[in-house]
């Protein structure tokens, strides 16, 4: 018995080592998440991951990497934060985009003292519609609320059967919860989804019609990862639902057209913080 696991363990050992000794490349999507504490940590365990790569008898001098971010601005100075080069200037920047991409009709709508009615009635007019959309929000309570008061908005229109059809998402559901959620609005079982920014990015639900954002997120960056979401596949609708409490919803408001030309956030982190050293 003693002998057989430790058998096991040595093969097992002895195939991870054959597989860090062979990769070649390294791809890390979403880069603009990598900011912060959280950027400083992923770039140490990327080194520590390059040493145990050197370890095992891997060439790391051809070692390369992919990142991948549709929302950031110094790709350049990130990617060489994360990738500990070797050379530092063998660098490619591919900033076209060369996916189709649908036309998106944009709506920003006047500011108003309590957005949570409206952005219900807009939801609920999308549902009522047949349009398949998801609601930003930027709390998990705000998401519980809206969910409720949109099935009460279709319950005030006669149409209280297609509450069933809404779902509340944030991330700290279960992942049966989650994989659930995004199964049902593939199939068609859900209509409309009430998110926090856990569905920002990472997840493809490319059958989204219709994207309404509660609220200006707090960058430029976030925004255009939600508005993102609409018109992967066909023809698509942005709404944006500002609020008078907040001067950056009140500005965005006037000037509708920034939030879709502006360019994202600079995003950063110390890679050599020494506390974490």
């Amino acid at each position: 018995m003693v002998t057989t696991q430790q058998t096991f363990q040595y093969n097992s050992n002895w195939g991870f080592i054959e597989t860090i000794r062979k990769i070649s490349i390294i791809v890390c999507d979403e880069t603009h998440f990598y900011q912060g504490i959280f950027g400083a940590h992923f770039a140490l365990l990327n080194r520590r991951t390059q040493l145990m790569m050197e370890s095992a008898g891997n060439d790391i001098s051809t070692l390369r990497y992919i990142f991948a971010s549709a929302t950031i601005s110094n790709s350049s100075e990130i990617a060489q934060k994360l990738s500990n080069p070797v050379e530092k200037d063998n660098l490619t920047i591919i900033d076209q985009s060369g996916a189709k991409r649908s036309e998106i009709t944009f709506l920003s709508l006047r500011p108003q003292n309590s957005t949570l009615y409206q952005t219900a009635q807009v939801a609920a007019l999308l549902v009522s519609k047949g349009i398949v959309g998801i609601c930003f929000c930027d709390s998990r309570e705000l998401v519980k609320t809206l969910t409720n008061t949109i099935r009460k908005a279709l319950a005030e229109m006669q149409l209280p059967h297609l509450g069933e059809t809404i779902s509340a998402f944030y991330g700290s559901m279960k992942p049966n919860q989650r994989n659930k959620i995004i199964a049902d609005i593939q199939s068609g079982k859900v209509k409309f989804i009430v998110s926090t920014s856990a569905l920002e990015a990472g997840l493809d639900i490319g059958c989204i019609d219709a994207t309404v954002i509660h609220s200006y997120p707090g960058s430029i960056l976030a925004f255009r990862q939600r508005a993102g979401r609409a018109g992967r596949k066909e023809a698509g609708l942005l709404v944006f639902i500002p609020s008078k409490r907040s001067i950056m919803d009140s500005y965005y408001s006037k000037h509708p057209e920034r939030l879709l030309s502006d360019p994202p956030e600079v995003i950063n982190f110390n890679h050599n913080y020494e506390t974490i050293l």
